[in-house]
């Protein structure tokens, strides 16, 4: 092969990967294996410096349903590198500490047949939190005692 068609066949194959570009860009594709096209899809990846999490441009998002936070949030933790520090420690203990205080509250209000808004405000003054504390708040909690975390 001479020089001329050396250069023609690489212009040519520039412009198909150009092309190409644009075609994959245009239909949202990651690219083709044989005839199938590949579909761009939502995608959690860790890297050395972080997690990413991908969403492609055609995809209606909603955070809450369309990720599991927990699995993303194991994958982020893989690293094996726990967070550390005194104060951290203290909080952990102390939100454990509450979590099972929480529990026996949930117990003994359950023998004072304790339901909804009395049940809840009668656990918050116990637990000493502000009577504004939204309910969640107190699931949250009761949540913990049962996971054991």
């Amino acid at each position: 092969m001479d020089r001329e068609q050396r250069n023609s066949q690489t212009k040519s194959g520039d412009r198909f990967r150009a092309v190409f570009d644009v075609f994959c860009q245009r239909w949202h594709l990651y690219g083709m294996r044989g005839d199938h096209p590949l579909l761009l899809k939502l995608t959690a990846n860790l890297t050395p410096f972080g997690t990413m999490i991908f969403i492609p441009a055609y995809w209606s998002f909603d955070p809450k349903r369309d990720l599991n936070w927990r699995a993303i949030t194991a994958l982020h933790k893989a690293r094996g590198v726990p967070k550390q520090g005194p104060k951290l420690s203290a909080n952990q203990l102390a939100a454990r500490l509450e979590s099972i205080y929480a529990a026996e509250l949930s117990k003994e209000a359950n023998a004072r047949k304790l339901k909804g808004e009395a049940r809840t405000t009668w656990m918050l003054q116990q637990l000493g939190r502000d009577l504004r504390t939204d309910e969640r708040e107190l699931r949250r909690i009761l949540t913990k005692s049962r996971d054991g975390n």
